[in-house]
């Protein structure tokens, strides 16, 4: 499993799970929308960037939007009510995908099983699907299988 650090910004995709209903301790078949990929930015003290094409390709959650960015297809296992937390680990099969991706491509992480128990873990089956929206700010359509 991949752990997403913060500035990944996992509180989103917390923030998304609880509009649609999803609470602590639930397992749902659900669609995560409006993902990117991106690497992370090196600062120098001074605060001002200096390359921001270091290290592997990692999935953020900053533009997943309000409302829709988390769509539940299937509830697997009921919530107890609780919140959802904000630590988020995936697949190393959607870290392989991911990774294989050029930076800054738009993605959907599309019939994935997550799971929230103290971590959110997003996982991948044979059904799980990761769809490349868009690269570099150009409309594309990629279907990639992730298992």
């Amino acid at each position: 499993m991949a752990r997403a650090s913060r500035y990944q910004q996992p509180h989103v995709l917390r923030d998304r799970m609880e509009e649609a209903g999803v609470t602590h301790g639930a397992t749902v078949r659900a669609d995560i929308i409006g993902a990117h990929t991106s690497k992370p930015v090196v600062y120098r003290e001074e605060g001002q960037p200096v390359t921001a094409s270091v290290g592997p390709t990692k999935v953020f959650f900053c533009q997943m939007p309000e409302g829709n960015g988390f769509r539940v297809r299937e509830t697997l296992q009921k919530g107890d009510g609780g919140p959802v937390t904000d630590k988020v680990c995936y697949d190393d099969s959607i870290r392989r995908v991911i990774l294989g991706l050029e930076p800054w491509s738009d993605v959907n992480i599309v019939n994935a099983i997550v799971a929230n128990n103290g971590t959110t873990r997003i996982m991948a089956d044979a059904a799980t699907r990761i769809v490349v929206t868009g690269k570099r700010g150009k409309r594309v359509h990629e279907v990639l299988a992730v298992v």
